[in-house]
């Protein structure tokens, strides 16, 4: 079962500002198992400080809709870079120029709900990118991201996610 993060209301009608299902995994450049430094400063022993401390949290949308518009089997990757405090945004090249916005716009926090709260934490974001985006899970198990023919991550833990809204803007 997804954990329901935010407000929903009992339909998924187009009066919902935004409703996403999917799975997402997170993870970040250091090249520890866990206890990354970048997320857990309690432990700077294993840090080294000249390196780049870049993380990243990846969410395919299986199912999805943005004011009526269907965004389902999308993805679309947040980017850190801590030490320069910036953040990118990588969006699915499979998706039309307004599944593209419309995706931008929610994650960036403009429709409201967790995905604003989530947004202002973040460092300031740069022009979004838009790139073929593959995540891949096996056997519910493990899952792997590419962006372009990159390989960002293997092995991460896919964790299943819904966001939604009521919250209408004016367009």
């Amino acid at each position: 079962m997804p954990l329901l993060i935010g407000q929903m209301t009992k339909s998924r009608s187009t009066e919902i500002g935004y409703w996403l299902e999917g799975e997402t995994s997170g993870s970040c450049a250091c090249k520890l198992p866990s206890n990354c430094f970048c997320w857990n400063q309690n432990d700077s022993s294993s840090h080294d400080s000249s390196s780049q401390c870049d993380s990243f949290v990846v969410y395919r949308i299986r199912q999805g809709m943005i004011y009526g518009t269907d965004v389902s089997s999308l993805t679309i990757v947040q980017v850190v870079r801590e030490i320069e405090q910036q953040s990118f945004t990588y969006i699915d090249a499979a998706g039309s120029d307004l599944q593209q916005e419309l995706l931008l716009r929610t994650f960036r926090g403009d429709f409201g709900g967790i995905l604003a709260d989530l947004s202002e934490i973040l460092p300031a974001s740069q022009s979004p990118r838009i790139a073929p985006i593959r995540y891949e899970i096996e056997s519910n198990r493990r899952a792997s991201l590419w962006i372009g023919n990159v390989l960002i991550r293997k092995n991460m833990k896919p964790r299943p996610f819904c966001f939604a809204t009521d919250h209408i803007v004016e367009q």
